[in-house]
């Protein structure tokens, strides 16, 4: 049994009924393995009341959840008040007084994207402690935007969570599912929106994101194989289909 730690020096992930865990950094001799049992897409106070009734302690996450609550930094302020709103409303049905007050849709997800991240003042590749919140708010985003078939702007926030999620968290199973799901709101552009210089270095993007988590995960020898990305790009938008209804279900528990 591999206990409990919050920033892990390993990480596990399900592939079917097998449970893999892959060292997340180097580990020297006789270092003791931990994992961190916090999950991303939940709440930091549900997330830390939930360890403790599992009998874990995490002292981090009760700070951070303090700290959470108690910011007045006006960004995360509403970024807080938002997904606070979506625990009661339907995520996927965009509001007349959204924030944040966005422009036109743009031309391309790039410029989606850098204002997503400019927005949140998540630009470089600098780490935010409040990451996980705002790559959950970003995930509202892509889901509203992209009923409202904005879908150039859905893309643009899929790709700010994955670049936010990567750096933050690893090239783990979560970032996989968020690079994949780029992949898919790709392909549901328009041609003209797939075509051309920007288009391309979008898929190309998507794919280097998806390929790094694949050596991440499976090994680099692995990753090379032909045609094992497909692999891992099946698996991943089934993980992230899963990660969907357990994200509904937390925001669920979050409303009562």
């Amino acid at each position: 049994c591999l206990k409990h730690g919050g920033e892990g020096s390993a990480v596990f992930f399900f592939v079917a009924d097998w449970m893999f865990v892959r060292a997340a950094r180097n580990i020297g001799a006789g270092e003791e393995l931990a994992l961190s049992y916090i999950n991303e897409l939940a709440d930091y106070e549900s997330e830390a009341t939930r360890l403790n009734s599992l009998g874990i302690r995490d002292d981090a996450l009760a700070s951070q959840a303090r700290k959470w609550a108690e910011t007045t930094d006006n960004i995360l302020v509403n970024v807080r008040e938002r997904l606070s709103d979506s625990a009661s409303e339907s995520l996927t049905q965009p509001k007349s007084d959204a924030w944040p007050s966005l422009p036109l849709e743009e031309k391309h997800p790039f410029s989606e994207r850098d204002r997503y991240l400019t927005l949140l003042a998540a630009e470089g590749d600098k780490r935010h402690w409040a990451w996980s919140a705002l790559a959950r708010w970003l995930y509202t985003e892509q889901l509203s935007t992209y009923r409202a078939s904005l879908r150039q702007r859905a893309l643009g926030a899929a790709l700010a969570r994955a670049e936010l999620i990567e750096r933050n968290a690893g090239s783990g199973a979560l970032a996989a599912e968020a690079w994949s799901t780029c992949l898919c709101l790709f392909d549901a552009l328009p041609p003209w929106a797939r075509e051309g210089e920007e288009g391309d270095t979008v898929y190309e993007l998507s794919v280097e994101g998806l390929e790094r988590c694949a050596a991440f995960l499976f090994g680099p020898r692995l990753a090379r194989k032909a045609g094992f990305l497909d692999l891992v790009h099946s698996w991943a938008i089934s993980s992230a289909q899963a990660a969907d209804k357990r994200f509904k279900w937390f925001k669920e528990q979050e409303a009562l």
